[in-house]
């Protein structure tokens, strides 16, 4: 259940202490202690979307808001704390930390954010965001676990034709040298 799972990743982000291996060099420590932090990481995003399904998005601003900063590369850490603005009514707060979001990355990284941001960002300006607060972790809903409000279904383009084939024009024949 997920009132389950969000107890067990509860317990387990309380457990974590500091760095992982701290203090013991080598490169084994290092890339065991860089696996376990996006373990945590990874948690960390599965934590806020099984709150923001269980209607308690308070207890997320303070954490997500510190690692979205520290790890903009994580971009689930960012679309995790918009959502959870949104779902405080803070939709204004949530265009500022996706707009602080792309000012970092473009600083220090020289690129742009991805998809899932970009559309959220757009979707919470339009108005067209409501938090989804009972999809589960997997669910097929739009970035950063928003879902568009109702609206008809737009029109769809027809797809283009493909051009029938054109014949071949005669190609000239290569001059044959002389015997």
């Amino acid at each position: 259940s997920e009132s389950r799972s969000l107890g067990l990743l509860r317990e387990a982000l309380d457990l974590w202490q500091g760095d992982a291996l701290a203090g013991i060099p080598g490169d084994w420590a290092t890339r065991t202690r860089e696996a376990w932090h996006r373990e945590r990481l990874d948690a960390v995003v599965a934590w806020s979307r099984a709150e923001l399904c269980t209607g308690d998005p308070a207890r997320l601003p303070g954490p997500l808001g510190d690692l979205s900063v520290r790890h903009p590369e994580v971009e689930p850490l960012t679309a995790a704390l918009m959502q959870a603005l949104v779902a405080l009514g803070r939709p204004t707060d949530a265009l500022t930390q996706c707009l602080r979001h792309r000012q970092q990355l473009a600083e220090e990284y020289g690129t742009d954010q991805g998809a899932e941001l970009t559309g959220l960002y757009q979707a919470i300006v339009r108005g067209d965001v409501v938090p989804d607060l009972t999809a589960s972790h997997g669910g097929t809903s739009t970035p950063g676990g928003a879902r568009p409000r109702s609206q008809p279904e737009a029109p769809q383009p027809e797809a283009p034709q493909p051009e029938a084939p054109r014949p071949e024009a005669p190609q000239p024949e290569a001059p044959q040298p002389e015997t």
